[in-house]
């Protein structure tokens, strides 16, 4: 079934309504350390597996011309369309049952192509070890063998605007799981393979808006440092026995919360800035290659120079600023020989916590779309996602026909 008016009506809601989920309280210390084995610190409270969705910005790149974008509808030295070459990644993908690693496994469940979005549902889950389906209303379990995966259903959804230089693809996440590399092994890198000297790439994306909205009101609340042991040696049942979580809480990381919020804004808006540039040059550089002689004009020149002189300030500015990774680590405490940095994770609230993020590296970390504790239908998210599709691709100058993510709408 596919949205309806009244469907697109409750998803604008939702999307600008999301809730979050409280946690119980934070401790009042000044500065508390806490350490814990297998990345759980002892005192952190329960959390219920809750919904939300990740959001991806989708584009096809010149190999080694990174600033040089190809329209999504003409990729490649064939100019092959990307909707199509990722509808054929599906097909060579197939319905069958696919290893993922030594004990997970997926297969690919559903696909709707409607308009410009290609929608897949892909059940996922652990294979290749005995346990048991558990059903939690009657008590009643049915014994599974090495042979029988226990696979649960995940969603994703594909966003190939036609003459657009970027795309969008949106991931359920549920808890911690989701089908970022399930996608990015089966269909993004086979897609950059077939298209040979072009790249498909995907790259967390959230508007600076949507930061600055849920930082607002909020605290940094808890840094909780992630390492791992470089002692191989070890003895381990498991590889998380070789994590360890070091976590500070109370007055002296609450301080900390207007650098946090400003670093973060700031490294959204900058990255928003130079989306539009990049879009922008390759606009220029691709009217530059097929202009006539006269066609491509001295102030097209002028231009193309500007956005080039941009975009240096821009990535100069970025490399100059405050590292968000480097701020993270004068919170924490010195870990000590034998474990080495892995991420930080992040917890901000309103006294109480409310949100975790990951900051990996010193990139922007990735935002979650929080969907609270109901799991929306295959309706309602679909209607969901092809709202915040379009807020997003407008704001970068996208143009989207009427119907483009419609059931019969040409994709031509």
């Amino acid at each position: 079934m596919f949205p309806t008016d009244r469907d697109f009506a409750h998803a604008e809601k939702c999307r600008h309504d999301l809730p979050s989920i409280a946690l119980q309280s934070d401790s009042c210390n000044f500065r508390s350390v806490r350490i814990s084995r297998c990345g759980v610190s002892a005192n952190l409270p329960s959390v219920a597996s809750t919904f939300g969705y990740l959001v991806f910005l989708l584009r096809v790149s010149v190999v080694k011309r990174p600033t040089v974008l190809q329209r999504l509808s003409e990729v490649g030295a064939e100019r092959d369309d990307l909707y199509e070459v990722i509808e054929e990644s599906f097909t060579s993908m197939g319905r069958g049952f696919r290893t993922e690693g030594s004990a997970e496994g997926f297969r690919l469940k559903e696909i709707d192509k409607a308009g410009r979005t290609i929608w897949v549902k892909i059940n996922k889950g652990p294979a290749g070890i005995e346990g048991e389906a558990f059903d939690i209303d009657t008590n009643e379990s049915i014994e599974t063998t090495e042979r029988q995966a226990l696979l649960s259903g995940l969603r994703a959804m594909f966003v190939i605007p036609k003459d657009s230089f970027y795309g969008l693809l949106f991931i359920e996440r549920i808890g911690r799981r989701n089908l970022r590399e399930v996608l990015e092994n089966w269909i993004i890198k086979p897609s950059s393979h077939h298209l040979g000297e072009s790249l498909v790439r995907i790259e967390g994306f959230a508007e600076a808006s949507d930061w600055r909205s849920i930082l607002a009101d909020k605290e940094l609340l808890r840094v909780s440092e992630v390492l791992k042991s470089t002692d191989s040696g070890q003895d381990a049942s498991t590889a998380d026995d070789r994590v360890v979580n070091i976590s500070v809480s109370g007055t002296a990381v609450r301080r900390g919360t207007e650098r946090m919020r400003d670093m973060i804004a700031n490294r959204a808006s900058r990255r928003e800035n130079r989306v539009d540039l990049v879009a922008e040059n390759s606009r220029l550089e691709e009217k530059k290659h097929r202009a006539e002689a006269d066609a491509f004009t001295v102030q097209d020149e002028a231009a193309l120079a500007a956005v080039t002189e941009a975009l240096a300030r821009l990535d100069t500015s970025l490399t100059r600023e405050d590292s968000l990774a480097s701020f993270l680590a004068e919170l924490t405490p010195d870990a000590g020989e034998g474990l080495e940095h892995h991420s930080y994770d992040v917890t901000i609230g309103e006294r109480h916590p409310e949100r975790v993020f990951s900051v990996e590296r010193d990139s922007i970390p990735q935002f979650v779309y929080e969907l609270g504790t109901r799991r929306l239908t295959d309706v309602e998210m679909r209607a969901l996602w092809i709202d915040h599709a379009g807020t997003i691709l407008t704001n970068r100058g996208v143009t989207l026909p009427r119907g483009w993510a419609l059931k019969g709408t040409p994709i031509e």
